[in-house]
């Protein structure tokens, strides 16, 4: 388990609010979808996806926007 913190939140063009994490390990290829946890251990969003070239480890989804069902 890696650990890291928030170094910026913003909102996707469709207003889905995402965050970028800054982590002791970067996400390995197959890590979409992996919970992120905070220090309670509650999930606050969504591993989607990271960018090998960035100093950014990674972008999450926040989960109040998977909290709201997909029409």
């Amino acid at each position: 388990m890696a650990t890291g913190i928030i170094t910026k939140m913003a909102a996707a063009d469709d207003g889905t609010p995402v965050f970028e994490i800054e982590s002791s390990d970067r996400p390995e290829r197959g890590s979409s979808g992996s919970p992120v946890l905070n220090e309670q251990d509650r999930v606050v969003g969504m591993y989607t996806w990271n960018e090998p070239k960035s100093d950014v480890a990674g972008l999450a989804i926040s989960s109040a926007a998977l909290a709201t069902p997909c029409p």
